[in-house]
């Protein structure tokens, strides 16, 4: 295990080498003055020396078998990477979400989280698959870097490995409330990332993987629940879609975006109908594209 105290104002340090006496053959620590989530995990790739690798976030933990389980499945089928299905619990133990992965090749694409998976620590050196310093998507474009390079894939379907903690006491779900324009222009550097860093624009997979992370990420960073922040909702909404039109004028001749496929969440299959509504609304009205 490859530790890395990012410059923590805490006791994180301490408690690192504590499990460092326990196990002195199994944990490497490193510390260093804080540069990032994004820097943190490119140093651990480049001094991660196993053939394979995982991450794994804070407060999120993992099935005991999670290791044993994918490993002999990346070792069996020789692939480049693994992925298991995932659940959110909450503070309480309950399970609020399921998502259970499909053998699809749009599960494989879709599912942009690094963690829940192991890659092999060859192909992702070789495919130079990095994490950039946004404060949004990271993953996803350290994903789509991967797949830049064709991994095999291996899918373990019916297997829940990896627990996707929900804290609902943290400072995005008791803070945030509304889209500001620091948000804004995160999400805009991670959208204009997604569409630089995919090499093979006119896939149909790629361009619905776009649409749903605007309407995701939308969602996501929103929490005011009111009229005024639905109104705002769809002015950046439209923002975006007016946008994407650019990059991808026949967006909407895709034929991914008009069935519901085995792999889609019904709600957001649900919210990208919505959002295409919108978009639509807003040119037959003349409405401008300005978002604040």
């Amino acid at each position: 295990m490859i530790a890395i105290n990012d410059g923590s104002k805490d006791n994180s340090l301490e408690i690192l080498k504590k499990y460092n006496d326990l196990y002195p053959e199994s944990i490497t620590i490193y510390s260093r003055e804080n540069q990032g989530v994004a820097n943190s995990r490119n140093f651990a790739i480049d001094k991660c020396k196993t053939p394979y690798l995982t991450f794994l976030d804070q407060d999120d933990y993992l099935d005991v078998e999670f290791c044993e389980k994918m490993l002999y499945r990346i070792k069996e089928d020789k692939a480049d990477i693994v992925y298991c299905s995932y659940v959110r619990p909450n503070e309480n133990g309950k399970i609020v979400a399921r998502y259970m992965i499909k053998n699809s090749d749009m599960s494989k694409l879709h599912s942009f989280n690094c963690w829940a998976k192991i890659h092999k620590t060859d192909f992702v050196k070789d495919s130079k698959a990095r994490f950039m310093p946004i404060v949004v998507g990271e993953d996803a474009i350290f994903s789509l870097m991967e797949h830049n390079s064709n991994p095999k894939i291996s899918i373990m379907e019916d297997y829940i490995g990896y627990f996707w903690f929900q804290n609902t006491n943290s400072v995005s779900n008791t803070t945030q409330k509304g889209i500001n324009k620091e948000q804004l222009d995160n999400l805009e550097t991670f959208f204009e990332s997604i569409y630089e860093t995919k090499k093979d624009k006119d896939s149909y997979l790629f361009q619905y993987f776009y649409i749903k992370n605007i309407v995701a990420n939308i969602m996501r960073t929103n929490n005011e629940k009111s009229i005024k922040g639905l109104i705002k909702v769809n002015k950046i909404g439209n923002y975006f879609f007016s946008d994407m039109e650019k990059k991808f004028p026949d967006i909407y001749k895709n034929k991914l975006l008009y069935k519901v496929n085995e792999d889609d969440n019904l709600l957001m299959k649900s919210l990208v109908y919505y959002f295409i509504l919108n978009r639509k609304l807003f040119k037959l009205f003349r409405i401008k594209d300005n978002t604040v």
